[in-house]
């Protein structure tokens, strides 16, 4: 195997390999692998808050050891153990149930949020109104003989042209 012992890719090699060789059982498990800044991640598909295990390579080391477990305890206890690929899968198996359940949880909680969502957006639950703008006689623009200037903004049409009386034209 090639070394670098000066390059950043020497210490994703070894959580690459790793990912490549259970992949497809993680797939099978319901479970997501990803290579995120060193650290190998395994989630439930599409929670991404719920991290069930978390690998990296020491540096200068050719195996994955234990970063982050289930929960601070296990963490605690095993952080910084090397594990084998085997190890790996027969994890990956153990928890596939786990992972479904946080799965089938995680889409509940997003249908009980869309739907509050939808109940507190005042925009989604009003009904459309139609617009008093369509009795209103057409509006002017400029000078004309009848207008004066602007009181508001004493014809300068306000900054930026956004005056509200005269539109920014300084006429009203």
């Amino acid at each position: 195997m090639w070394e670098d012992y000066e390059s950043y890719y020497v210490r994703e090699d070894a959580l690459a390999k790793l990912k490549h060789e259970v992949v497809d059982e993680a797939k099978r498990c319901s479970i997501e692998v990803r290579l995120l800044g060193g650290l190998l991640k395994f989630t439930p598909l599409g929670v991404y808050t719920k991290v069930l295990l978390e690998l990296e390579q020491p540096n200068f080391k050719n195996y994955p050891v234990i970063y982050k477990h289930r929960n601070g305890q296990l963490t605690s206890e095993h952080k910084g153990k090397a594990v084998s690929t085997k190890w790996v899968v027969g994890f990956l198996k153990h928890h596939s149930s786990e992972a479904q359940d946080l799965i089938k949880q995680h889409e509940k909680d997003e249908a009980i949020r869309n739907t509050q969502e939808t109940e507190r957006d005042p925009v989604k639950s009003r009904p459309v109104v139609s617009s008093s703008l369509e009795n209103k006689p057409e509006q002017t623009y400029g000078y004309s003989a009848n207008k004066g200037i602007c009181p508001v903004c004493n014809g300068d049409g306000g900054a930026a042209g956004q005056c509200y009386k005269c539109g920014g034209s300084g006429w009203a």
